[in-house]
């Protein structure tokens, strides 16, 4: 039973995780695409967009 919770802690805590990266993406992607539309067409802008969003969600695992 102890795993089973353990399990489901891990599970909700890797759904927070997937949330706020994608909440981090969307954001800069909403920013970008007001800022300078074009941009998104460049694949370092795009990588840039996805190692950023990690990085700073990096900083709130617990």
């Amino acid at each position: 039973m102890l795993g089973v919770l353990a399990l489901s802690d891990r599970q909700q805590t890797e759904g927070r995780l997937l949330k706020l990266v994608s909440g981090t993406m969307m954001l800069g992607l909403g920013i970008l695409l007001i800022a300078a539309p074009a941009a998104l067409n460049d694949l370092r802008v795009a990588r840039g967009l996805l190692v950023g969003s990690i990085g700073l969600c990096r900083g709130s695992i617990g």
